[in-house]
């Protein structure tokens, strides 16, 4: 491999089932939603969602007043956009990410 250079503007044909594998160019330019979708696409976010809505019924939370209100994939793919997010801009405290002040806040998030 390290005698082997390969160029971003001329990769190397791919010689194996066209039919297998991801179907997506990185050639051209993308949304970080289409690379986070291609790791996580809508059967895997439902399953998740199944999953924690299952331990939630199946261990509820005991606290005075409270309820577990199914959550669904919208809810899951903002709870992981979230979840990065607050592990690309790394801020002192927790409520940091929530801050609405101007000066303050973080207008990436």
């Amino acid at each position: 491999f390290p005698n082997v250079l390969y160029s971003f503007s001329n990769p190397p044909s791919f010689s194996g089932n066209p039919q297998q594998g991801p179907n997506f160019s990185f050639y051209k330019p993308a949304s970080p939603y289409t690379y986070f979708s291609l790791f996580f696409d809508d059967a895997l976010l439902q399953h998740i969602v199944d999953q924690t809505n299952l331990y939630a019924r199946l261990h509820p939370f005991r606290r005075v007043n409270y309820q577990w209100v199914d959550t669904n994939v919208e809810e899951m793919k903002a709870f992981w956009g979230l979840v990065i997010s607050t592990g690309l801009v790394v801020l002192p405290n927790f409520q940091d990410y929530w801050e609405t002040d101007s000066i303050l806040s973080q207008p990436a998030l």
